[in-house]
């Protein structure tokens, strides 16, 4: 019998000592399902693959722990968990989470050196501390961030809070160790200090609130000013300053300040060079009061000085893509939407055609939510080459609003420097700040930075995904309607016949600022490519219906192929080898359905029969010459149906 999983087995040791033990999802996902998949804390989230339970549904673990029985069920169901542990009176148990050397620091600095020796292990980036819970002691839950930044280097945890355990494996792939001689089999753990357990921590000027800890009046103009002068001195622009503070002024601020003054506060702060700002006091208007302006800080513009936005014609893929705009794409999850994508970067690298439109040769930088080997693959299948630059997967977790800001100035950076004209964002649910969609607010805050990349002179491209319960009138992206309003053009993505899974068509419905734009197209993906095979999609009489114009691409090559062929008279298979002399693959049914078009309107003529090997059927130009005129059918005769076999012949 194999033995049972590391995890496990510290898992029941672990139970045995009163602790309220936690399966955590593995380390790299694998196996998690769907309704896991959300989850932004690999290897760190309470996970129950038997109970079918959503991430971070644990709250019955907060008040009993689990049974050496729900235990083994839910590592027998998937071996390969992580094994975390329930803090507070549940596990006796409440915690320090030191990530690094200035975590330690100011631990040292809180804790005046009192710390007790007691159970003490490795994480993946520093080390964590347990104590015991003395009777009638809490600790507040605190986290403290580096200065100027969202990064956190110290955090204390109790009721509500849990940890991952020794010997699980963190995501970069390191492993969880009790330190030497401070494990659970060599010293019990230490009663914590009073000091942690005195109430709500004090850091100091020097470290910034926890998430969640609001900034009532009184600090709130110097907490501004700290930030503002802090991103000044790294190099931040005011656009880019103003931003942060507006967004830590909603969210952090209990009473917000008026919008005017943060904007003053940003404003004030980048009259000075980043070099310069050291030692600099800026002065604040007094609460309530709009601040003065001196009267030669012009900040609008006259008529005359506008410039011209990007002109329509600039398109990168015209109708779809223009530069200096942004366009919205959303699809069904597995509607195929990043492999569509994926032959549109093929495509921007040669210029050409795509789908029926022109398209230029571009530059264009990739965010993507998926790993490198999806990337390398896509790349030696369709083999697109430097055209293109990826960040893949440039946020461990969730992004802040200060990092989501940054990320646009490195973006926008990024397009100075290389010339970028296009920039996507796949998928931007995963990538930008927004941690509820339906917010109109937050949607709008994380969006309105992305002005940045098209006023230097890029494209950009956002990925989303539509509402399973679908919308009318291009309302159909997932969550608050301010995403639909934001950008120039909006796309969908659907299956041709949503009925049908194997359907290979999709449908593109757009709309946008451009009489360019089409309306509605179909394309497929057949031989590796994708193409464009209709403009349009009835459903009269409860019947899907495509409508494939005359002139389009493909009706108009079987054309060429017909006027310019040395026999008159050519087989659907005839029309196809000669379609493919010219690098114009097609499929037999839709060579058919050009044909059948053609022959509906008369500008073709046909003869023989359907699948009959003796006298097979044939199609000409109706203009053509022809030296045996009396075999032709001319439109509107009686006789065989059309795709139909006459009698006698199947």
């Amino acid at each position: 019998m194999p033995d049972d999983p590391a995890c496990l087995v510290a898992a029941l040791d672990y139970a045995s000592r009163g602790w309220s033990v936690l399966p955590l999802c593995p380390p790299d996902h694998v196996g998690v399902g769907k309704d896991h998949r959300g989850c932004q804390s690999p290897g760190k989230r309470p996970f129950f693959p038997t109970k079918d339970a959503r991430s971070g549904e644990w709250k019955e673990f907060q008040g009993r722990a689990a049974t050496e029985e729900e235990l083994r069920r839910e590592w027998n169901f998937h071996p390969r968990l992580n094994v975390g542990m329930a803090l507070g009176p549940v596990s006796g148990l409440v915690g320090i989470d030191v990530d690094d050397e200035d975590g330690d620091r100011l631990l040292e600095e809180l804790s005046g050196g009192d710390l007790p020796r007691t159970l003490e292990y490795t994480t993946g980036k520093g080390r964590r501390l347990l104590y015991r819970l003395p009777a009638g002691a809490a600790v507040v839950n605190h986290a403290f961030k580096r200065p100027g930044t969202e990064i956190e280097i110290l955090r204390f945890m109790s009721q509500g809070g849990q940890v991952v355990l020794p010997p699980s494996v963190h995501p970069n792939g390191s492993t969880y160790r009790w330190k030497a001689l401070h494990g659970p089999d060599d010293l019990p753990a230490a009663d914590a200090p009073a000091w942690l357990c005195d109430g709500k921590p004090k850091g100091g000027d020097s470290f910034r609130p926890a998430d969640g800890e609001l900034i009532t009046e009184g600090g709130r103009n110097n907490y501004l000013t700290a930030l503002a002068g802090a991103m000044r001195k790294r190099g931040a622009d005011e656009y880019v300053i103003a931003a942060a503070l507006a967004a830590t002024n909603e969210t952090r601020f209990d009473p917000p300040l008026p919008t005017v003054e943060v904007d003053s506060v940003a404003r004030s702060v980048c009259r000075y060079a980043p070099d310069e700002f050291t030692g600099v006091t800026v002065r604040l208007p007094e609460p309530g009061r709009v601040p003065d302006v001196p009267p030669g800080d012009r900040r609008f513009k006259w008529a005359s000085e506008l410039a011209a936005p990007p002109k329509a014609d600039e398109w990168i893929w015209k109708g779809y893509l223009p530069k200096g705009a942004i366009t919205l794409l959303s699809a069904l999850w597995k509607a195929g939407k990043t492999t569509l994508l994926a032959h549109l970067l093929r495509a921007l690298g040669t210029g050409g055609e795509f789908l029926g439109q022109p398209i230029r040769a571009s530059k264009v930088l990739y965010v993507s939510e998926e790993g490198e080997s999806h990337w390398v693959r896509r790349r030696d299948e369709l083999g697109f080459g430097d055209h293109a630059g990826f960040y893949l997967q440039p946020f461990g977790v969730k992004p802040a609003t200060a990092d989501w800001l940054a990320f646009v100035g490195q973006l926008r950076a990024d397009i100075q420097a290389h010339g970028f004209d296009l920039v996507v964002f796949d998928t931007l649910a995963k990538l930008w700040p927004v941690r509820e969609e339906n917010d109109a607010g937050e949607v709008d805050a994380a969006l309105m930075p992305l002005w940045e990349l098209t006023k230097a002179g890029a494209g950009v491209l956002l990925i989303h995904h539509l509402r399973k319960s679908g919308g009318t009138e291009y309302t159909g992206s997932r969550g608050s309607g301010a995403l639909s309003a934001f950008p120039d053009i909006l796309i969908e993505l659907t299956r041709f016949d949503a009925s049908d899974a194997k359907c290979r068509k999709r449908k593109l419905i757009a709309k946008g600022r451009y009489d360019e734009t089409p309306d509605e197209i179909v394309v497929e993906l057949a031989d590796g490519d994708y193409r464009l095979v209709g403009d349009a999609v009835s459903t009269e009489g409860g019947k899907l219906t495509l409508h494939v114009p005359a002139g389009s691409t493909e009706e108009g090559r079987v054309v060429i192929v017909l006027r310019e062929s040395p026999a008159a008279w050519l087989t659907v298979d005839e029309v196809r080898a000669e379609l493919r002399v010219r690098k114009w693959g097609m499929r037999a049914e839709d060579v058919l359905t050009h044909l059948f078009s053609l022959f509906d309107r008369g500008q073709i003529e046909m003869r023989g029969v359907l699948r009959s090997k003796a006298t097979p059927r044939q199609y000409k130009l109706a203009d053509r010459l022809d030296d045996d005129p009396s075999r032709s059918t001319p439109r509107g005769v009686a006789g065989t149906e059309i795709g139909e076999p006459d009698d006698g012949d199947e």
